[in-house]
């Protein structure tokens, strides 16, 4: 029996969040028998806990929170992770090393997300590394590995919202214990997997891939692809970077038909979805943004770094990074900066090559008939392959940049790219179903409030969906959910 263990809810969740996966969680819960809860923290919105609906499925289970779990040596997460100080240092020792071309899994992983956490917890956004925020996070993450070991004791199943950061090193444990965990990103719930190559609606296994093409047919996905070009995506921050601020009819002074390098957020990681494997090139995105640097400064060619549309949004200081790269770029005449808003469907229309560490636009490339250069496998690499360049060394990645390779796909190669998009758009994604909205780290309380309001509004009409998407993910039918449009057939294929 499961009554006496928890669903556990943490990693970095919000109360917009809750408002539509906990229903969710809830028919999991009742499908597993599980009667207890335990939250990570004591901060659900009010707005939540007065639903009448929350106070009915609240009532049925035994709540606790993490803080009154802990014994009290591990109330202080410093204090907890002194007993792996040593283990800290030499963490700290790696950092220094190409700990991206480790055979050991878990002392990459561990490496990986320790930097990664150091770049988000910076105040500042520039390409210098921070020495003093890197041994804080290997310092700290003792305490997340720790917290693997005792969730693994009291709960049957985990919900963190994140897998990346400092929750990396709780998801490790979690896996090697092989307590089912899931993760909510881009309003879609996913089942991590228990190897060590993660699970994720970014790289689709190929049973769960094969099932979800079924859904879909050819006129479904022109017809997207037209109306998403036209700002009118289902991926609401698609809508931001294909029309910009200014729009498509403005007449922009830079030459597009040039080289044009995708820059991602450098607050955030590139490793949501983490894969071990020997071909990786680049440490991170600013090991790949230097490094690409100096190759092109010997093309013969320009070139142009955009910066990521919305990069503001996660807390990154946009002006501050372009000016840290163009003091790096000044003495190479051509290699710009993007300084014009010029919306994405322009560019990738038009640009002769088009570079990114993995990025979605990566997709959006691939999808007007040319072959997109990445560096990091995703979700177009590992089912579409043919459709993108993924170098698997240093001379190979350089030689696509100082060369001129052939990109163009093939008529029915740039189909199955568009049906790809409309799969992770219109049947992974349940946005429009759930009715809420992408919160930032820079949201401010009124919008968040006002989200929250608008998800339980959409909640009668959803309870039946939310249901079925609970007694799925209970019974292992499905690794990953589905829209509510899609969520009938998709359990029936």
């Amino acid at each position: 029996m499961n009554n006496d263990k928890y669903l556990y809810v943490g990693g970095g969740y919000n109360s917009n969040g809750l408002s539509w996966w906990l229903p969710i969680f809830f028919e999991y819960c009742k499908q597993k028998k599980i009667k207890k809860l335990l939250f990570e923290k004591k901060d659900i919105s009010p707005i939540l806990t007065s639903n009448e609906y929350f106070k009915k499925k609240f009532s049925e289970f035994e709540i606790d929170y993490l803080e009154d779990l802990l014994p009290f040596w591990a109330k202080s997460k410093y204090l907890i992770s002194l007993k792996s100080a040593i283990k800290a240092l030499i963490f700290f020792i790696l950092s220094f090393f190409n700990y991206h071309r480790f055979s050991n899994s878990f002392y990459k992983e561990t490496i990986i997300a320790i930097m990664d956490k150091s770049k988000k917890d910076g105040d500042t956004t520039t390409l210098k590394r921070k020495n003093f925020l890197i041994f804080k996070s290997c310092f700290i993450a003792g305490y997340y590995f720790w917290l693997g070991s005792f969730l693994s004791k009291k709960a049957h199943s985990c919900v963190l919202v994140h897998s990346v950061y400092h929750n990396r090193f709780t998801v490790m444990i979690l896996k090697k214990k092989k307590i089912p965990t899931f993760h909510v990103n881009m309003f879609n719930i996913h089942r991590q997997s228990n190897g060590i190559t993660d699970f994720s609606w970014k790289a689709l296994n190929l049973k769960v891939y094969s099932k979800l093409k079924k859904l879909v047919n050819k006129r479904e996905v022109i017809n997207y692809w037209t109306q998403r070009i036209s700002g009118k995506s289902k991926y609401d921050i698609a809508n931001i970077a294909n029309i910009g601020t200014i729009g498509t009819q403005h007449k922009y002074k830079t030459n597009l038909n040039s080289n044009f390098i995708f820059l991602h957020v450098f607050k955030d990681t590139p490793y949501s979805w983490f894969k071990n494997y020997k071909d990786q090139i680049f440490k991170d995105y600013t090991h790949w943004i230097l490094k690409t640097i100096e190759i092109i400064k010997h093309s013969n060619e320009d070139w142009f770094i955009k910066t990521h549309p919305i990069s503001q949004m996660y807390g990154e200081n946009k002006i501050e990074l372009r000016e840290d790269i163009k003091s790096r770029i000044k003495y190479y005449k051509n290699i710009k900066i993007l300084e014009e808003d010029i919306p994405n469907t322009l560019i990738l229309e038009q640009c002769k090559r088009m570079v990114t560490y993995s990025s979605h636009s990566s997709l959006e490339y691939a999808a007007y008939g040319k072959k997109p250069i990445i560096v990091y496998p995703n979700i177009l690499s590992e089912r579409i392959k043919e459709a993108v360049f993924l170098p698997k060394n240093y001379s190979q990645y350089s030689k696509l940049l100082l060369e001129n390779p052939n990109s163009k796909l093939s008529a029915k190669e740039i189909l199955k790219v568009k049906e790809l998009i409309y799969i992770m758009d219109c049947v992974l994604f349940s946005q429009n179903d759930v009715g809420g909205k992408r919160i930032f780290m820079n949201s401010k309380k009124q919008f968040n409030n006002e989200d929250i309001r608008c998800i339980l509004s959409h909640l009668p009409k959803n309870r039946k969906y939310y249901e079925m998407y609970g007694k799925m993910l209970a019974s292992n039918k499905s690794p990953l959910g589905v829209s509510k449009k899609y969520l009938e057939k998709f359990l029936n294929i």
